[in-house]
């Protein structure tokens, strides 16, 4: 489920622009855009760049339709929530390892964590974004973000900024920011930018060499003067301080170091000669000045100085970075800023801040833009009033008298007598003096502040921390609840801080919290982390006291900071560490936690999977507690559903009810609260009024805060607030608690007078927080009330949608769906689990061909046919040399060929009295280098108007290599039977050139090359008539093709036994690999005329030749012959009763000629002819005692010669079966003739033949009334009887299980039904007179056809002997066309230079000797004699068992010849079955086989090591884009592979094309350890290129696993393809467990031993794959042909567009919450669940095939692919459902199914293209195809969804990176998913109605044709179940003719229809 991409392709246009490959430019985070150099371009160029950035964000704002959100009329009553952005949400998992700092990286490779607490943890904006809903839910109104501007030291605070000007990729981009921004303003919540405004931070940035003491000391106080007395002085600057080194990163316009202070590390300042660390933090004094220098000028983070200070003085800088600020207020429209570390910066540079933002905002409608600063400590920053508003009014600041030792000098300041800086005031509180500097700022600034709402240039607000720490102490119980009233200096102290506020700032806009990112959690202590109490209470206080309430991320959730928990008092830590974790990294971690220090335990995760998820005191939420010590590994859930939140927790909830009721309520807003005295001394009770300064509408409010863990339920009495405000609380005497409206008090006056007080009067429990209206001003909101006075501001309350969840039922009932429908697939197809018989009523009439229309006039019927055949009949002499059908069509020839010339050409036999003869010619042909002579004597004789003349050609080989018992030689791989063809054609070849005849009759492939060795100009047109295409002369034991670019020496051999060129053996006599003579012919009738004249002896012969034939495919026609036959006599019987009579009396006298037993009711089942395995005899052998036993009726006769081992075999079997059935069994293995009155005596003709191309014996018998009973194959079937079809020919089960059903039908037939069929045989008619019609059509269509031009250019034909000059003259034209090239010197051998010349005697002896040719050499493989293997079955049989039929007996000897061949002990072992798989796979699998599908299965192990080492390079650089291009690398690879490994397997023998495949894999495997160094991207694809093609060899492995049996069809097929992908399969799923292990360790070590091992037995390879390679096919032309190959790889191609999008299901189940280790668990369920589904599914497949492929083409066509599963699950799942066992389901069957489809389909391709050869072309073509489409499967998924505003690949918010927002994912998986998958299964679906067709090894069912047209016209189908077959059951009887065993014509037609 990985992926991998392109560089120079379309994926990488889109995938990476030129600036996303970082580290070439010198910076590891490259700017957006560019940015100036301020060294090179000058200030106001970097000026001017500022300025156009912010009109640029602005225009890119309003480029996408936002509108602009205002600010708020008063920000008072927002709630404000402090995100740190690391912590707070993961979003995005993909980039968790970018831009993490050193440390980290080192920590995980060593997995070693000790510092996790500092990693950068994965959150992220887009985490943040999608929780907008928990916060909206909350109440929240403002947003305030951690610093997420670009920091290059990767700290995950967000505190150390590199960058100003963009956005850290750790968190995003600038775009999600925008859009963040853009949704928080849609919920209504406004968001504030927190940015680093006082240093810069970038790793080897710092001093070239750091300042000394006395260099820092009086940098600080030359720095402070000038602040004080002076203005800035850029050359001050310069010279006077240290020079700064840049590093890398930081951006070229601030590389000036004028922007810097370089002042110094402030722990070297030394005011008066003491640390300035030590000086007491609050000055009264004059000195008071020495403490603010201390704070502005030196650096305050870090030492010696690596974090340089901004020069704030300088105004270039105040500019540049306002401008910087501005950008992102235009750009994200932001709705304020949170300046940090204010109080280290001068109060000029914060008043040019605060005033050019807020005026900046202003403009764009911001009336109200949000400014305030980090002053930390407020009362002790010496001049706190110079940071807010108009600075204390400097317009009025008091003069300063001279101090004593400044006399004389002028100024506010001067240094005193120890150099120290000193200013001089009388009292520091009343008196403000204002820095010369700050009131030059003030006066700059004056008109522009004037116009802003707030008052004055600077801050408008400050959060005043001291207060915050007052609380916490009492919240923490280290003071008590009176303290916060009684102590004097805290009451000083927040006086004084909210007197500046008020004067000078906006104090209602003051943060107000109680934990923040600088200090600890409130319950960060160990006695105290289960104390909600305490913050409940700090959260009441932080809604009701003054300013704005704000939370600190994870406080609603109860988040304590630490990592141990107190169980019974005593400390369990353990509990909260992994166990994953090393023991001494745990102790360190537990040892941090326990000191609690760290700053890390304030910032806890608040998301699963994060590493650092520390304690909460919310029990539900403590259980998530874990420190993981790892980066996430899946993504967290929605927040609904997300265990860290519990929005249920009491914390949550009041947080919940403060925020409304702070809204609602108006006088909550108000400043200083007055104090409510309490009868407990545990509460802190406080007024809130009307008419304060800030309210003057509103109810009072008094808030009752308990600081005690078990709060009363006692009646407590309040105190009123003094005069005048107390009447605003008497006049109401009813009030109760918001919080709970069940606790009221009553306004109480004591009798005897005293003071009035509110008094509890209902108290239903107890409570820590209380808050009290006037019930009047009450009203209910929940369980809780708000105020009436401000409620109209309040939302409705109500459940967030984003939280409501529905089932996923679509996603169930597609999974339903799937497993229905391979189930449907299957049990539809049980019914047809049987035989489907065709019935033929009456004879079929022989087809009368189309006369063509001339095209050219001139064509005149050919008067001369040349004739040459070996088989020959002369009637004259009697002489007559025949082996079977053939010499019966030269026999009819001879009578019935229209009116011309024939001239036949044969050899002369023998032993054959031809009487005299004339002496015609003698021809002088070479062969073998050697001249022959042939003498030719001829006779002739006429008949009618036809004149015969015969030509018979005398030699020695013609004498003894044949004779007329046995006129054909054989074997072909003999020397002499090849010189005895040679001989042959050569010399016909002559005779036509000599006779020159208008047409060539060509009798079969004997003399099929004449055309060969004819010149062009004497070309003839040509027929070729099969009588039986089984024999073309194919040489099958030896391959011929040439290895390695060079001829082998057969082919060389060849070329001189034939005298003909090796091009011309090549192109002409090599069909797939092989020599063959058919397809000489073939071919040069396809150059000459078009491939017209090409004929059978029937029609339907024809046409399986057509369709099943690769040869015949290309052709345009082959044309049917039918053969003639006389017809009955006419003195037969005329109905059926007299043919019963006349049978009656036949039946006797065949029982009496054949010795049977006189039965007048006996059925004689009779065959006879040739026992060969063409006529089916081994299958009558092995059902005869079955039938014999089953049927006491029947006896047989049984009579031919065994002609094969099968005959033999047939023989064999039936020999003892004569003495076990006396007088039923008749066997005679010799020819023996029948009289003829006796055959008609027979009851059925059996012809079970498995290949038929007319059948002369079944119309013999049927004209005498005999109906035939056996396979309608070829010709048969055109007389009336029972046939099975071959619905599966490579299955013998199905073959024996069609004739027994067959047998057993026909013999259960109703007698009336059998007598009518047997009648209408009689009439049958075969017509001479048709014959000669069709002859006539088939020679006009050579005619018209004939082209001489097409043929070579040469004149003259050049053979091998016209001269060794002309011969060595040609070898030099290397480019010579036509198929006579002269033979090469290669092959000739070039004559020794220096020698005498030899004559061409002695030059054909030196290539002879050269060659190694001797006569007694065979030079080709010999295959077992025919007299071996009788041997051999007759042993067989004699001592095993005879339950194997003769055709697995034959493959066993064929085996065990080849194991003999093999000179290796290894080789033949390889050779040997698999017993191992042969329960699965079936004894077809042979070791050899195995170790291949190993190298196959493995394949997966280089992807999976890819996978790690991309994923590794991701986890490390985090470019997405890394990864797009990588993917489209590899597929292009792929897309390569496949054309490089099909050239290679074109000269390249397949074991060493295999073992070099397995040998590069290993190098590359071992290679890819060097991966992670790979700096360059391009290094990166082009490896990822290279690795793509080695993969693609894998398909080598598959196809040449079935090199042995590949004919063994889908049944092989749908075993074997099955068990090795599943395994391949379960394998690459295995290899993604643990994946981050996989390079190192045993794994790595077993597959190299492995691969090793592979590679030494594919070497030792028998020869069938050390001499194979891809020969030359009609692949390509024949290619439309194959409409199921081409629509599997169409639907497998659209899938594969959308591939880079649902291959992600992996990281789906990431998204969905599974871990690594879960995911590797569901990968192993898979597996298994895989193995045994695929196993059982395909091989139920399997037993299904036997009886046709409907099963196969049901499952293959009609199972959806798994991505329309995974899109819609994906789809369906939502936000929620996290974990969902529904979508883990979805993806375990979607995968699986996938897994079962590619099988199935690969399966189907392999069994419709049906040769090796097409399918090892086929699936790299294929797959080709496939992987072009996936390697722009991101580009166009891309380009798929955007209509719909989405993208699978990128996303719209972030460059360069994948798409995070769940939602719109899935929606854009759904737009680019969907519509390709369900084009795929489209194409898929249409694939059906071809499939069935297209499997060669299905020939038909019932009387419907493979393409289900209706084969006979008068015939109908009857369907017999396996399970009848078995049993004499289901089978129609006498009084009921449609019953199981047969249907009526119009059913069966509706039932094959359906089939078909």
């Amino acid at each position: 489920m990985a992926m991998r991409r392109a560089a120079p392709l379309f994926a990488a246009a889109i995938a990476c622009s030129p600036t996303c490959w970082a580290e070439g430019a010198g910076r590891k985070f490259p700017g957006e855009e560019a940015q100036p150099d301020v060294n090179v371009e000058g200030f106001q160029a970097v000026l001017d760049w500022s300025q156009n950035r912010i009109k640029e964000g602005a225009r890119a704002f309003d480029s996408k339709g936002f509108k602009r959100q205002p600010s708020p009329a008063s920000w008072n009553d927002e709630t404000v929530y402090y995100v740190m952005v690391d912590r707070f949400a993961n979003g995005d998992l993909r980039n968790d390892h970018t831009n993490i700092p050193d440390f980290q990286k080192d920590q995980l490779k060593s997995d070693a964590p000790f510092s996790v607490g500092d990693w950068r943890h994965g959150g992220d904006l887009e985490g943040l974004r999608q929780r907008l809903g928990y916060l909206q839910d909350l109440g929240v109104g403002v947003i305030w973000i951690s610093p997420i501007l670009l920091q290059a030291s990767g700290q995950a605070y967000g505190y150390y900024m590199t960058d100003p000007s963009m956005i850290d990729p750790g968190f995003g981009s600038k775009d999600l920011f925008r859009q963040l921004v853009h949704e928080a303003h849609e919920r209504g919540m406004y968001v504030i930018m927190d940015v680093v405004t006082n240093m810069l931070t970038s790793p080897g940035f710092g001093y070239e060499s750091p300042p000394s003491i006395d260099q820092v000391t009086a940098c600080v106080i030359s720095s402070e003067n000038h602040y004080w007395n002076g203005s800035f002085v850029p050359d001050d600057i310069i010279s006077n301080r240290s020079a700064l080194t840049w590093g890398t990163n930081v951006p070229p316009y601030l590389r000036n170091e004028t922007f810097f202070q370089r002042c110094g590390a402030q722990n070297q300042y030394r005011p008066d000669g003491q640390k300035f660390e030590n000086m007491p933090l609050n000055y009264k004094s004059k000195s008071a000045t020495l403490f603010e220098a201390g704070l502005l000028w030196p650096e305050a983070f870090h030492s010696p100085g690596d974090m340089p200070d901004f020069a704030t003085m300088n105004p270039t800088f105040q500019e540049l970075f306002a401008n910087l600020l501005n950008y992102w207020t235009a750009y994200a429209d932001i709705d304020g800023f949170r300046f940090d570390a204010a109080k280290y910066t001068t109060a000029d540079y914060m008043a040019y801040l605060s005033t050019h933002t807020r005026n900046y905002a202003a403009k764009l409608g911001k009336k109200n833009f949000f400014i305030t600063g980090e002053i930390l400590s407020p009362g002790a920053v010496p001049f706190l009033y110079l940071y807010l508003g108009h600075q204390a009014s400097v317009e009025d600041s008091p003069e300063c008298p001279a101090h004593p030792g400044c006399a004389g000098l002028v100024g506010d300041c001067c240094p005193n007598a120890g150099g120290m800086l000193a200013c001089c005031f009388n009292d520091f509180v009343k008196e403000k003096p204002v820095p010369k500097h700050v009131r030059e700022m003030n006066t700059e600034l004056a008109d522009i502040a004037s116009t802003l709402s707030s008052p004055g240039p600077a801050l408008p607000v400050f959060y005043p921390t001291d207060e915050h720490d007052f609380f916490r102490d009492v919240a923490q119980g280290k003071a008590n609840a009176s303290s916060w009233w009684s102590n004097e200096e805290w009451q000083e102290a927040m006086t004084k801080v909210l007197g500046v506020l008020k004067e000078q700032g906006i104090p209602e806009w003051t943060w107000m919290f109680v934990e923040s990112q600088d200090i600890k959690r409130l319950l960060q202590e160990p006695s105290m982390g289960g104390d909600l109490w305490r913050l409940k209470v700090g959260l009441a206080w932080t809604y009701t006291w003054y300013g704005m309430p704000t939370l600190y991320y994870g406080m609603e959730q109860g988040f304590n900071g630490m990592c141990y928990s107190y169980k019974d008092g005593v400390m369990n830590k353990e509990a909260h560490v992994s166990s994953a974790i090393d023991p001494d990294v745990a102790a360190d971690l537990q040892a941090t936690c326990e000191a609690g220090t760290k700053d890390s335990l304030k910032r806890q995760d608040m998301f699963t999977n994060g590493p650092w998820m520390l304690g909460s005191a919310v029990p539900s939420v403590q259980k998530t507690a874990m420190i993981d010590g790892r980066m996430p590994s899946a993504s967290p859930p929605h927040w609904c559903e997300e265990s860290v939140i519990d929005r249920s927790n009491e914390v949550y909830q009041l947080s919940r009810a403060l925020a409304r009721i702070r809204k609602s309520c108006p006088t909550l807003s108000g400043l200083m609260p007055m104090q409510a005295g309490s009868t407990n001394p545990s509460h802190m009770a406080y007024w809130k009024l009307r008419n304060d300064s800030a309210t003057t509408v509103g109810s009072p409010v008094l808030v009752v805060l308990d600081m005690s863990a078990d709060p009363t339920t006692d009646k407590w009495s309040f105190s009123l607030p003094p005069a005048p405000f107390d009447k605003q609380v008497s006049s109401s005497t009813s009030w109760v608690d918001l919080l709970n409206p069940e606790r009221t008090a009553v306004l109480s006056v004591p009798a005897l007078g005293g003071a009035p007080s509110l008094s509890i009067d209902n108290n239903p429990g107890p409570a820590n927080v209380a808050i009290f209206v006037d019930a009047n001003e009450a009203q209910a909101d929940g369980t809780w009330h708000v105020c009436k006075a401000g409620a109209a501001k309040l939302l409705p309350l109500s459940e967030t949608k984003e939280c409501e969840s529905t089932f996923m039922w679509m996603t169930l009932v597609g999974i339903i769906l799937y497993v229905g429908i391979v189930l449907i697939a299957l049990l539809r197809n049980l019914k047809n689990n049987g035989v489907f018989l065709c019935v033929v009523k009456e004879p079929s009439p022989v087809e009368i061909l189309e006369v063509p229309s001339p095209e050219r006039t001139s064509i005149q019927d050919p008067k001369h046919i040349f004739v040459a055949a070996i088989e020959h009949t002369i009637p004259e002499r009697k002489v007559k040399v025949s082996a079977g059908g053939l010499g019966k069509v030269l026999d009819q020839m001879l009578k019935e060929h229209p009116p011309g010339r024939l001239s036949l050409v044969h050899p002369k036999f023998a032993g054959v009295e031809y009487g005299p003869l004339e002496h015609f010619t003698t021809l002088e042909v070479t062969v073998d280098m050697q001249k022959q002579r042939v003498d030719v004597h001829t006779m002739q004789s006429t008949d009618g108007d036809l004149t015969r003349v015969w030509f018979l050609l005398e030699h020695e080989w013609f004498e003894t290599q044949i004779s007329k018992d046995n006129p054909y030689p054989y074997p072909q791989t003999k020397l002499s039977v090849l010189r005895f063809f040679s001989l042959w054609n050569q010399a016909c070849a002559q005779m036509l050139m000599s006779l020159k005849p208008d047409i060539y009759h060509c009798m079969d492939y004997h003399a099929a090359m004449v055309p060969l060795y004819i010149a062009p100009s004497e070309q003839v047109p040509t027929i070729i008539v099969l009588h039986n295409a089984d024999y073309d002369g194919a040489i099958e034991t030896d391959f011929i093709s040439d290895v390695f670019w060079k001829s082998v020496p057969a082919l060389r051999r060849l070329s001189l036994i034939f005298n003909l060129d090796r091009q011309a053996i090549r192109k002409y006599l090599t069909f797939e690999g092989r020599f063959n003579m058919l397809w000489g012919g073939i071919a040069c009738i396809e150059e000459n005329q078009g491939g017209h004249g090409i004929c059978t002896v029937s029609g339907k012969y024809a046409a399986e030749l057509k369709r099943e034939r690769t040869m015949f495919k290309g052709l345009p026609a082959v044309l049917p012959l039918d053969n003639a036959i006389d017809s009955a006599a006419d003195d037969g019987p005329k109905s059926v009763n007299e043919l019963k009579a006349m049978r009656a009396v036949s039946k006797k006298a065949l029982q009496e000629f054949c010795e049977l037993k006189v039965d007048p009711e006996a059925k004689i089942l009779i065959f006879v002819g040739r026992w060969v395995k063409q006529k089916g005899v081994d299958h009558i052998a092995l059902l005869a005692s079955q039938i014999l036993d089953d049927n006491p009726e029947v006896q047989f006769v049984l009579a031919g010669p065994p002609g094969d081992p099968y005959g033999s075999y047939a023989q064999e079997l039936l020999r003892p079966l004569a003495d076990s059935y006396p007088g039923r069994l008749f066997v005679v293995t010799k020819f023996f003739m029948i009289p003829k009155e006796a055959r008609a005596g027979a009851h059925l003709c059996l012809m079970p033949s498995c290949s038929e191309p007319f059948g002369y014996v079944d119309v013999e018998f049927g004209l005498l009334g005999v109906p035939s009973l056996g396979c309608a194959i070829g010709g048969l079937g055109k007389m009336p009887g029972v046939y099975f079809r071959q619905q599966n020919s490579d299955s013998q089960e199905m073959l024996l299980a069609g004739f027994s059903a067959a047998v057993k039908y026909a013999l259960k037939m109703p007698e009336s039904k059998y007598w009518k069929m047997a009648f209408n045989c009689i009439p049958a008619q075969f017509p001479f007179s048709t014959w000669r019609a069709n002859l006539q059509v088939i020679y006009r269509h050579a005619q018209l056809n004939f082209d001489r031009t097409s043929t070579s250019k040469r004149t003259e034909p050049l053979t091998l002997d016209q001269g060794y000059e002309v011969l060595r003259e040609d070898s030099k034209k290397r480019f010579m066309k036509g198929p006579y090239r002269g033979i090469s010197s290669t092959s000739i051998g070039d004559e020794p230079q220096g020698t005498k010349k030899k004559t061409h005697a002695a030059k054909v002896q030196h290539q002879l000797l050269r060659m190694q040719v001797t006569e007694a050499t065979e030079f080709l493989t010999q295959p077992v004699s025919e007299q071996r293997v009788k041997e051999l079955m007759s042993f067989w049989m004699a001592t095993e068992s005879r339950e194997v039929d003769a055709e697995t007996l034959q493959s066993h000897i064929s085996l065990a010849n080849s194991r003999m061949n093999e000179r290796s002990f290894a080789t033949r072992g390889l050779m040997r079955n698999n017993k191992c798989l042969s329960w699965f796979i079936g004894d077809g699998c042979l070791r050899i086989h195995t170790v291949i599908a190993l190298g196959y299965i493995i394949s997966p192990v280089m992807d999976a090591r890819l996978e790690y080492l991309l994923s590794n390079a991701k986890s490390l650089e985090g470019r997405y884009s890394y990864e797009i291009m990588s993917l489209s690398a590899y597929h292009w690879g792929c897309f390569l592979g496949c054309f490089l490994w099909l050239r290679l397997s074109r000269a390249v023998p397949a074991n060493l094309l295999m073992a070099v495949a397995l040998f590069l894999n290993q190098l590359f495997f071992s290679l890819t350890s060097t991966f992670m160094a790979f700096t360059a991207p391009w290094l990166v694809v082009v490896f990822e290129l290279v690795c793509g093609v080695l993969t693609t060899s894998r398909w080598l492995f598959l196809i040449w696993n079935f090199n042995e049996d590949f004919h063994g069809g889908f049944q092989i097929g749908t075993r074997r393809v099955a068990l090795i992908e599943s395994l391949r399969s379960c394998l690459a799923g295995l290899l993604t467990i643990k994946v981050e292990h996989f390079p190192t360790g045993i794994v790595s070590t077993m597959f190299s031993a492995a691969n090793l091992l592979l590679i030494i037995m594919i070497m030792l390879a028998p020869s069938c794959y050390s001499s194979y390679v891809l020969p030359s096919t009609n692949f390509w032309r024949e290619l439309k042909d194959h409409k199921v190959y081409l629509l599997f790889v169409l639907s497998m191609s659209l899938n594969g567009l959308a591939a880079f999008v649902w291959l992600n299901t992996a990281s789906w189940l990431g998204m969905n919450g599974w871990h690594p280790n879960e995911v590797s668990f569901i990968e192993i369920v898979e597996s298994v669940v895989l193995i045994l589904s695929l196993s059982i599914t395909f091989l139920t497949l399997h037993r299904m095939s036997i009886w046709g492929p409907w099963a196969m083409r049901d499952f293959t066509c009609f199972v959806p692919p798994g991505s329309l599963l995974f899109a819609l699950s994906f789809w369906e799942l939502g936000h929620l459902h996290y974990r969902s066992y529904i979508f883990v389901a979805a993806l375990i069957v979607g995968s699986i199914v996938d897994v079962a489809r590619f099988a199935a389909f690969w399966t189907a391709i392999l069994t419709t293209l049906a040769n090796k050869w097409y399918a090892l072309l086929g699936a790299f073509a294929g797959f080709a195809v496939v992987q072009a489409c996936q390697a722009v499967s991101p580009l166009f998924s891309h380009i798929l969804a955007w209509p719909w505003g989405v993208s699978p690949t990128w996303s719209g918010l972030v460059p360069h990176h994948p798409e995070t927002n769940l939602a719109v994912y899935q929606k854009a998986v759904m737009a680019s998913v969907w519509p390709l998958a369900i084009l795929a299964y489209i194409a898929q679906v249409m694939a059906w109605r071809h499939f069935v067709p297209e499997v060669l090894t299905y020939k038909g069912h019932g009387n419907l044709m493979p393409d289900g047209t209706k084969g006979w016209d008068a015939s109908e189908t009857a369907f017999v179940k396996a399970s009848a077959i078995a049993s004499s059951q289901g089978f129609a009887d006498d009084d009921d003719e449609d019953s199981d065993g047969s249907t009526d014509e119009s059913s069966s037609d509706d039932e094959t229809g359906r089939l078909s």
